[in-house]
């Protein structure tokens, strides 16, 4: 008999394993993730799957993650502390912890809630030979960021779907959900940061990654700077580099480089001197002149 019930329950939890395995398959229709926690909802293709968890004891680094059947496409959602500034770099935060991923911001926004208003914003993301695009907002202690990427070589081709994925963001607050969206109009006329090269040195990449968060951000900042087309070019002090605001995300001074330290030249132990040295004379001797005849022992007192 309590062989018998021991087979029930086995019996039982693999049909229960089978039915959780088969609610983390793929539907064919698109379906609504939706996170209370983080206030977060979007919209999830018809026929991508959800990552299935890592163990009992072992947590992903992401929040949520989706995969598109052949696995080129992926979508994921992260999140990281926010203390209630400068959301972007909050934002990307949670990216670098969720996917490991570099993120430029590129649109940043306020979204109207019944609570006031969300900080937000829209950027491109990159990694290895990965790229993609993200959307952000900022709400109450978390920065949420969800991420849809694929391939480098197929993003030119499918950005308009994986832009789609990241428009269906939405931050719901009381109930009320507000789409993680860039205003509709014309786009405001863009704004600079204005940085004054102080040392010697300096580079475009190194200015790009100290401002903006990301070294491959020196392609926009030349693109404002039409005289500026290489990155590791050292500039001459005093140029002043222009970089768009929107991809700013800080704006303390960039540090002065620390000195190349050359270890000084010391002469090893017992070295004998070169021929072209000459060995110093006795303090009140002067060198005898060569074939010069030796003179007389000194007779008499002295």
């Amino acid at each position: 008999m309590r062989a018998c019930r021991i087979a029930k329950s086995l019996l039982v939890a693999v049909l229960l394993g089978g039915c959780s395995t088969s609610a983390r398959q793929a539907t064919s229709k698109p379906s609504r993730y939706v996170d209370p926690e983080l206030h977060v909802s979007f919209q999830v293709p018809g026929g991508w799957t959800e990552s299935e968890p890592r163990g009992t004891f072992q947590s992903a680094p992401y929040v949520a993650r989706f995969d598109s059947p052949g696995g080129e496409n992926t979508l994921i959602l992260g999140q990281a502390e926010y203390a209630g500034t400068n959301c972007p770099v909050a934002a990307s935060a949670a990216l670098r912890s969720s996917s490991g991923a570099a993120f430029a911001s590129e649109r940043q926004f306020a979204l109207k809630t019944p609570r006031g208003e969300v900080p937000a914003g829209r950027g491109e993301t990159s990694i290895g030979n990965r790229a993609g695009v993200a959307g952000y907002f900022c709400y109450g202690q978390a920065a949420v960021v969800l991420e849809a990427s694929t391939t480098r070589e197929e993003f030119a081709n499918r950005r308009a779907g994986l832009d789609g994925i990241a428009d269906s963001l939405a931050v719901d607050v009381d109930g009320v959900q507000v789409a993680v969206r860039v205003p509709a109009g014309p786009p405001p006329m863009p704004t600079f940061f204005v940085y004054a090269v102080k040392f010697r040195g300096q580079t475009l990449g190194q200015i790009a990654e100290w401002y903006t968060g990301s070294y491959d951000n020196w392609r926009k900042i030349a693109r404002v700077n039409t005289d500026l087309s290489l990155t590791h070019v050292p500039l001459k002090v005093g140029r002043e580099v222009k970089i768009p605001t929107e991809i700013v995300v800080r704006r303390d001074p960039l540090p002065e480089p620390k000195p190349k330290r050359i270890a000084p030249q010391t002469s090893p132990k017992n070295a004998k001197p070169s021929a072209e040295e000459v060995a110093p004379t006795q303090p009140h001797e002067a060198p005898a002149p060569e074939g010069a005849p030796a003179l007389p022992p000194v007779i008499g007192p002295r």
